[in-house]
């Protein structure tokens, strides 16, 4: 509830957050604190296969509540956000390092399985 991390713990978040994160910068698109040395690709059970995976490395969230329900106050890495906005970033609909629209285009032709994917939040 509005609390602040200690040194300590912003410390291990942020060694931690290195070895979540897999992004890679390209001459396109700048962005900090990208490590680019977790895998690419990981054995996936339901695939049968290595499959890609994107990680985003970690994030603070904060309410100033219990929960959304009864927070004033919501915050993603020390920035308020509404509901609205929390929904996004957990839908994978926000970029979880700048809150703009994501771009999960695979350049690519994707597995027919992998065309109509589930999501945590539904339309």
């Amino acid at each position: 509830m509005d609390a602040e991390l200690s040194d300590a713990q912003r410390d291990t978040l942020h060694v931690a957050n290195q070895l979540m994160r897999n992004r890679r910068q390209t001459p396109t698109k700048q962005m900090m604190y990208q490590a680019g040395t977790g895998p690419l690709k990981v054995k996936s059970i339901m695939a049968k296969r290595e499959v890609f995976l994107r990680a985003y490395g970690m994030h603070v969230l904060t309410f100033s509540g219990l929960g959304p329900d009864d927070s004033k106050n919501i915050y993603w890495d020390k920035k308020p956000i509404d509901l609205d906005t929390l929904t996004s970033l957990l839908s994978f609909d926000l970029d979880p390092d700048s809150l703009s629209d994501i771009d999960l285009r695979n350049h690519h032709n994707l597995p027919e399985y992998l065309v109509d994917h589930p999501s945590l939040f539904p339309s």
